[in-house]
């Protein structure tokens, strides 16, 4: 580590080899903002034309080119992405982008940067500071300020853009008093005697006024305030890299000299490196230092440069101010020198002798007015006492040597007609694109300074969200989902990542060209069933409110099939316009559609009472039918039952006639229910009995016939009363009757 007495030493001769290096290029500086401000006539060509009471005319062309650039920058504003090289860290770079968003957000730094580059473009130089302010929020807030170029000093011996290859740089700046006070409570203050107070560090001169160089010195700008001075600067410094296990541990040269005997005694490993380690310090206007320490960044440099063109003779930067100058005031030249010629000359009015009019005041009056009688002694005038005057002729080319000096200005800048916007005539779209592009491709460079400033910005804006508001604080990050609010914690060390400078989505113009590309792109994403991805939406030129209602519904219709919807749109359109049809057609046929339903629901109902009443017929014929059949089997079968109960009772009165004839003969009387009192033969006997039980049982097959009969009877009725039925019409359609079918279908 550099010790104090060196880096005071070291500070206060680099701080007076820069300022008197950039001497001249502070005059030129000067002089560059003057001429964009309007003040462009050279100090001694001012003085002359005022010594002839000539106008200093001026025709400002050059600030417009200077703003049409500036306006190019805001409309293509980009921003600081942080990517990581790891898929595990995906997470952790993302929040650190949105935190990055959230923090240029709120010190406006887009704003800053835009001021920066405007400087950039004018002397060569513009710059950015970031660091920590805790006058707002007791918490701490990263704040980036655009710094005046005229106040910054930097190492002579840097040469690339950016001046990424300095070894130190800073700034004069002004502080109140009592602020200065507060801050270095403990510096030396010389009193109004001039006695020194001892035991502090650090000097502020109370009273102490300092001149603006910039300022008319009649008054003080800085009154109340004393200079301050901030250096920065890069060290090379060792330290060492010991292995302890699987782990390789950071040493620095003073940690590692007490244990290096310690660690060659046991064979660990080391390696020893060199590292850049960053400086600042505080100083007052006379060289005192009030403070110095490690940079609260060791990143890079607080101080963030963007540079224009260098001159490599002089190694000094320079903007487009400097080409612009002589052919802007040539313009303002010849442009007096015209209007000298013109009211110089006469411009008509008469000569004429001392005694041509009666009246000379009176003449005067009376002539052609505004023009003037010049008076003139006898005989001066020949041929006459008045004479015409003859006006002088314009000086032939005088306009053009102007307008060469006007149009010199687009060709020493490349800023064309184009990239002004103030193109006056007829050519495609094409044409004035492709030659804006080529104007842009001139400041190519100048563009690649600001996006090698926002890379080194970057990288020191990741260090301090990650070391001084890492505290646990939410900041409001919107993601893919909805807004939230995300707790920032310090990240892990080792974390690799790249800076990406992408395009802002809140430039004026990027979300208009993104929307009109996106259009060309859509259809066909729709066309071939791509799903349409919720971040699309935050590109079109709609209200923020109505875009995010919008990726809502998209995010909860979920990865619906555009080309699905399209057929449901294609046939919901088909069927409105089959619709309207049907409703120019309804209006014509709905006459006849209604006499149409009329008629049918009179057939229809005639019909209907016609069927009713032949089923009603036809039902009360089967009816009857049906009980007449019944009544006949009823019959038959009363009859039937009568013819063998009388078949039965002559069977047996025949049998009792036999025996009654067969007692006679054998002297036996019988009774008259024929019983016999004697005993008769028993193979008679027997033979009667056999006789009986044939009868019988004939009279049983007779009786068993007679029931099948009835059920066969009964069984052919109810088969005939569940067949299907149909309704037989005649051959005009007519019912006629209704009949049974086996089979229904068949029919």
């Amino acid at each position: 580590m550099i010790s104090q007495e060196d880096f005071v030493k070291k500070a206060q001769e680099r701080i007076s080899e820069s300022k008197n290096f950039l001497h001249a290029w502070y005059k030129e500086a000067r002089d560059s903002y003057d001429f964009i401000s309007g003040k462009q006539w050279l100090e001694e060509d001012q003085q002359y034309l005022e010594s002839q009471n000539r106008p200093t005319v001026t025709f400002n062309y050059s600030e417009k080119m200077i703003d049409a650039i500036c306006g190019a920058e805001v409309s293509n504003r980009q921003e600081v992405r942080y990517i990581p090289r790891e898929v595990t860290d995906s997470a952790k770079s993302e929040v650190w982008t949105e935190a990055a968003r959230w923090t240029r957000d709120q010190c406006n730094a887009e704003d800053e940067e835009t001021d920066a580059f405007r400087d950039c473009l004018i002397c060569g130089i513009g710059a950015t500071r970031t660091a920590m302010s805790y006058e707002d929020n007791a918490a701490g807030i990263i704040v980036i300020d655009r710094r005046d170029p005229l106040n910054l000093f930097y190492d002579p011996a840097s040469r690339k853009p950016g001046l990424v290859d300095r070894r130190y740089d800073g700034e004069r700046g002004w502080m109140d008093e009592t602020e200065a006070r507060l801050r270095w409570p403990k510096a030396t203050v010389f009193s109004a005697t001039g006695n020194l107070d001892t035991g502090f560090t650090g000097v502020v001169r109370t009273g102490h006024r300092y001149e603006d160089e910039d300022m008319d010195s009649t008054y003080d700008i800085h009154k109340d305030q004393v200079e301050i001075v901030l250096y920065e600067c890069v060290e090379k410094e060792e330290f060492y890299k010991v292995a302890d296990g699987n782990q390789l541990l950071d040493m620095s040269a003073e940690e590692f000299k007490p244990l290096k005997s310690q660690l060659d005694k046991f064979n660990v490993n080391y390696v020893r490196l060199v590292r850049k380690c960053y400086y600042r310090g505080f100083f007052t206007g006379d060289g005192s230092l009030l403070e110095w320490n490690k940079s609260p960044a060791q990143t890079g440099f607080t101080l963030n440069f963007m540079t224009g063109k260098r001159d490599r003779n002089r190694n000094i930067w320079y903007g487009l101010t400097r080409v612009m100058k002589d052919p802007q005031r040539w313009a303002n030249k010849w442009l007096a020198q015209i209007m000298h010629i013109i009211n110089s000359n006469a411009k008509g009015g008469i000569m004429a002798e001392v005694d041509a009019f009666v009246d000379p005041r009176k003449a005067e009056d009376e002539w052609a007015n505004p023009d003037s009688i010049t008076l003139m002694k006898q005989g001066a005038i020949s041929g006459g006492k008045i004479q015409q005057k003859q006006m002088a002729p314009y000086p032939t080319g005088l306009d053009r040597l102007m307008d060469f000096a006007l149009n010199s200005l687009p060709q020493v800048t490349g800023i064309n007609l184009e990239a002004l916007g103030l193109a006056n005539r007829d050519q495609a779209n094409v044409l004035e694109q492709s030659r804006k592009q080529a104007a842009y491709g001139l400041l190519a460079p100048i563009f690649d300074s600001l996006r090698r400033y926002r890379k080194l910005q970057g990288k020191v804006m990741l260090e301090f969200i990650t070391e001084y508001i890492s505290d646990g604080r939410l900041i409001r990050i919107v993601g893919q989902e909805n807004a939230q609010l995300v707790a920032l914690t310090k990240g892990p060390d080792g974390i690799t990542y790249d800076i990406i400078i992408d395009q802002s989505p809140n430039a004026p113009d990027v979300k208009q060209r993104t929307w009109d590309q996106i259009k060309s792109i859509l259809p066909v994403m729709i066309k071939e069933g791509f799903p349409i991805p919720p971040e699309l939406i935050s590109f079109s030129p709609l209200p923020v409110t109505l875009a995010t209602k919008w990726q809502e519904y998209i995010q909860q219709m979920g990865n619906v099939n555009p080309q699905k919807v399209q057929q449901m749109q294609q046939q919901l359109q088909q069927l409105s316009q089959e619709n309207q049809t049907l409703k120019q057609d309804q209006s014509a046929k709905m006459g006849e559609l209604d006499l149409k339903r009329q008629t049918a629901v009179a057939q229809q109902q005639l019909d209907q009472q016609k069927t009713a009443a032949e089923l009603s017929l036809e039902e009360f014929k089967t009816k009857m039918e049906l009980q007449i059949e019944q009544m006949r089997v009823h019959g038959e079968m009363a009859i039937n039952e009568q013819k063998l109960g009388h078949d039965a009772r002559m069977q047996d009165q025949k049998i009792k006639g036999d025996l009654k004839v067969k007692a006679a003969a054998a002297g036996v009387k019988a009774t008259d229910q024929g019983e016999l009192s004697l005993k008769l033969d028993a193979s008679e006997i027997s033979g009667a009995m056999e006789g009986i039980a044939k009868s019988n049982e004939m009279l049983g097959t007779m009786m068993k016939q007679i029931s099948e009969s009835n059920a066969k009877a009964l069984n052919a009725i109810q088969e005939a009363m569940s067949k299907p039925k149909v309704i037989v019409k005649d051959k005009d359609g007519r019912p006629m009757g209704v009949k049974p079918v086996d089979n229904l279908k068949g029919e």
